[in-house]
């Protein structure tokens, strides 16, 4: 706003130096004229911008209310020899000494190999998912992510520091398995519209600004329909 009045400031005095002789009150008259007319400029150009914000804040216009539950959560430690999943069996090989703690004064497990099977027919192996949160457990939640009709499932991405991410296994119908899909880590998923595959995520920000995405789910693919971006 001040910056506004300033800019106006130099067209009132251009206009004062151009005025014919008039009286005192005459000139006090134009000159509150000159300085109401450039505070209604500056406030119909805060006007817009207080708009502008109004605007970015809403302009998540995709409704995408429903919430994010997993179908199941499994916690998985040492004693997990094996687990059903859907039809499927997962059997579980843990370690106890991936890595060692200095801080903690001691090594820290994980899995080592799990091996996922159906009907008695080996389908895949996944190695090495460690428990780098050393807590003795790993946490693997699933649900139909892609929103295909098949299970999938999710597993921890590094240490839960200020939140968990996750390793996304979407189950791939062409090679009958759960494919590891990158371009999924560290998405957070906050509500879903299965009806038209859409996911938003958990919102990320600081003191000043916060951002979510909105992603369409193609198969095993995410495409980026758009990024909210807030200031506050």
């Amino acid at each position: 706003m001040k910056l506004s009045i300033i800019a106006a400031l130099p067209l009132f005095f251009i206009a004062c130096k151009s005025l014919p002789q008039i009286s005192e009150v005459e000139k006090l008259n134009q000159i509150a004229d000159s300085i109401a007319y450039a505070k209604l400029i500056s406030d119909s150009l805060f006007t817009i911008e207080m708009n502008a914000i109004k605007d970015n804040r809403s302009e998540d216009t995709f409704n995408i209310v429903k919430l994010y539950k997993p179908t199941e959560e499994i916690t998985i430690t040492k004693k997990t020899k094996h687990f059903k999943l859907q039809g499927y069996d997962f059997k579980v090989f843990w370690n106890e000494h991936f890595n060692y703690i200095e801080n903690l004064n001691r090594y820290y497990g994980g899995i080592a190999k799990l091996e996922i099977s159906k009907n008695n027919k080996l389908l895949q192996t996944l190695d090495t998912i460690p428990d780098e949160d050393a807590t003795g457990e790993i946490h693997l939640t699933t649900s139909d992510f892609n929103f295909d009709g098949k299970i999938d499932f999710t597993v921890p991405l590094g240490a839960c520091g200020k939140g968990c991410y996750f390793k996304y296994y979407i189950f791939n119908p062409d090679e009958n398995k759960f494919t590891y899909v990158k371009s999924w880590d560290y998405m957070r998923i906050k509500s879903t519209k299965p009806e038209e595959k859409l996911i938003r995520t958990v919102v990320e920000g600081n003191c000043c600004s916060i951002d979510y995405t909105i992603y369409k789910v193609d198969g095993l693919n995410l495409i980026e329909l758009k990024k909210i971006h807030i200031k506050n």
